[in-house]
């Protein structure tokens, strides 16, 4: 019984203290390897610690960064921006050759988002060739080999983030492993109106637990890589916790033309038009899953068709489609088998772990495998880069021109409507809907807005009461 005033003094000093902690740090947990090179966790950290010319905001808009103003300049050709008073790290001011000298690193390095933004000299041999100047001390000049209308937002990644090898102008840094890291802020008062302090990002190597920890309030948001793990989230979760994001890409089934069945254009024509995509995802009941017809963003009008290859009759035929793991892809993978056996074709459905799909995938071990595309910047002949005889999916040299073409082209459109023309007479893929991304978010986490780049910068959230 003496012991019953402690024990109740502990309890709250430890309701204060977590009162305390909960008021400063946000928990972010994604659904996956949050060690993976490309995955969703690392993206979140790189845009705390790496930053960049321009930024963008909770609504995926593009906003002021290291510079403060931009104006297009020579119809289109160059940028003139204007840097903000700052200084790094050690104390230096940060000054626009650093930006210079920052860009020659990446060009160095071959960067590839420098060539896919357009800046002149990207991909030459000489980093100093990169079309990136200083003509006065806070002012930075981007030149471009063609009008860039995704410019912007290209410089707003972090993989263009403006670096010194020896200081950094990161207002966030990150300590820990990196499956699970937390980044505090150097500045204690932090950006104006923001209560967050400290963000921990860790991963769940499965929805399943990731949604227990999430009900639990172990966690204030969760976050799930493209379709895997939404329906344990829509089981489980309370709706209003639920957000999707319409993603700028295309989930579907790519062709291995190796496989001699698969080389007949006519077979894959066939299996692409013997889907109902708006009935499939009336099954679903998700509405930010349209369908799509080919990877060609609905932006994009193909030419009138043309006479092609006639898609093939039923045939028996015999196939393997490559899924990594996730009860949601097993889902439209089922409903395609019924389609496909009225064809006359047999789908047998193999399940990989995601690293051995991987595996398999680079090894063109499938005849169909998933494909569940996606970019933060809306740049359609980057996102059709998937499909360029180098990336080993898919190869026309007669896509490829054309895409080389609309790269090259102030006017990227009659080239895209001649490869949307070729992409329906010789499918690269079965595409069947607009991928999607889903996340949970508590009750307590304020100014997470679904956007088309799927964009959430953490550093822009705020933290309320849960109640």
């Amino acid at each position: 019984m003496m012991r019953a005033p402690g024990i109740a003094l502990l309890l709250a000093l430890a309701a204060c203290g977590s009162t305390d902690r909960d008021r400063a740090e946000l928990q972010v947990m994604v659904v996956g390897d949050a060690a993976a090179p490309n995955g969703i966790a690392r993206r979140l950290g790189a845009e705390l610690t790496q930053p960049t010319l321009v930024a963008r905001d909770e609504n995926g808009r593009v906003i002021a960064g290291l510079a403060t103003s931009w104006r297009f300049v020579d119809a289109g050709r160059s940028l003139i921006m204007r840097l903000k008073p700052m200084e790094w790290r050690d104390g230096r001011p940060l000054v626009a050759k650093d930006v210079v000298s920052s860009f020659r690193r990446l060009a160095q390095r071959r960067e590839p988002l420098l060539l896919g933004a357009g800046i002149a000299g990207a991909g030459k041999a000489a980093a100093s060739a990169i079309g990136v100047l200083a003509p006065i001390a806070r002012v930075v000049e981007v030149r471009l080999d063609r009008p860039s209308p995704h410019l912007l937002e290209w410089l707003a990644t972090p993989e263009l983030a403006v670096s010194r090898p020896t200081s950094t102008l990161a207002v966030w840094e990150g300590i820990g492993a990196a499956d699970k890291r937390m980044y505090k802020r150097r500045d204690a008062e932090g950006e104006a109106g923001s209560q967050i302090k400290r963000i921990a990002i860790s991963g769940r190597t499965d929805a399943a637990s990731g949604v227990g920890d999430f009900l639990a309030g172990n966690t204030d948001v969760l976050i799930g890589d493209g379709l895997a793990g939404l329906g344990e989230a829509r089981a489980r979760a309370p709706v209003a916790a639920l957000r999707i994001d319409p993603l700028f890409g295309f989930y579907g089934y790519c062709f291995n033309l190796r496989r001699p069945a698969l080389a007949d254009a006519g077979l894959r024509r066939a299996l692409a038009d013997a889907i109902d995509r708006p009935a499939l995802l009336a099954r679903y009941g998700i509405a930010a899953m349209t369908p799509m017809h080919n990877p060609m963003p609905d932006s994009v009008p193909a030419l009138p068709a043309a006479d092609g290859v006639a898609p093939s009759p039923p045939l028996p035929v015999k196939l393997t489609l490559l899924l990594p793991e996730g009860i949601e892809h097993r889902h439209f993978a089922d409903a395609m088998a019924q389609t496909w056996a009225a064809l006359g074709v047999t789908l047998a459905i193999s399940v990989a772990p995601v690293a051995e799909f991987k595996r398999l995938l680079a090894k063109g071990d499938y005849d169909l495998a998933l494909v569940e595309t996606s970019l933060v910047v809306p740049d359609t002949i980057a996102l059709l880069g998937s499909f360029r005889c180098a990336a080993r999916l898919y190869c026309n040299p007669a896509a490829d021109a054309l895409l080389d073409r609309a790269a090259t082209s102030d006017d990227s459109a009659p080239a895209l409507a001649e490869l949307a023309a070729l992409y329906d007479r010789d499918p690269p893929a079965v595409i069947l809907f607009r991928p999607i991304r889903w996340a949970l978010v508590g009750r307590r986490v304020q100014g997470w807005v679904p956007n088309a780049a799927g964009l959430h910068p953490l550093d822009r959230l705020t933290l309320g009461s849960p109640s």
